[in-house]
């Protein structure tokens, strides 16, 4: 007999739905910079762009699909749509590499993601920067203009 894992982002997805239903799909495309389409009375749809790749959050009910196959999103990705139309504010885009640190509420996840990335990486190369720079590069990492040597992937 297996059991299955409880979803732990359920709680999360069924009030962030439950808030989302109370806001004007209007103002939340024009915070996110959501593509929004009117499908009847009742639904529509708010179209967002994730690395590159369509996604349909269909409301009332905020559900996201993906827009390509029409599946429905994992609840990984569900939880993301969502609490990104709770939080959007309409400020453009920065055009720049943003640190955690930089975004409200961050430091905990700069700490988090430093420990289980940065640190990791650092204790293997040590001071090997040569090292580090060929193995980013032939990890497809793109030079970056910050510190000794930094990529982006």
């Amino acid at each position: 007999m297996t059991h299955s894992k409880p979803d732990t982002l359920l709680p999360f997805i069924r009030q962030a739905r439950a808030e989302l239903k109370e806001a004007d799909p209007v103002v939340l495309a024009a915070r996110s910079g959501a593509q929004h389409k009117r499908l009847d009375k009742e639904r529509g749809e708010l179209r967002l762009t994730l690395w590159g790749q369509g996604y349909v959050v269909i409301y009332p009910d905020f559900i996201a699909y993906e827009g390509e196959s029409g599946e429905i999103c994992s609840s990984w990705r569900q939880a993301l749509f969502l609490h990104y139309l709770r939080t959007a504010d309409g400020k453009t885009l920065a055009d720049r590499w943003v640190s955690l640190r930089e975004i409200e509420g961050g430091q905990f996840y700069h700490q988090a993601f430093q420990g289980y990335s940065g640190d990791r990486v650092a204790k293997h190369f040590g001071n090997d920067i040569e090292g580090f720079r060929r193995a980013a590069e032939r990890a497809g990492g793109e030079r970056r203009a910050l510190g000794d040597a930094a990529y982006s992937f």
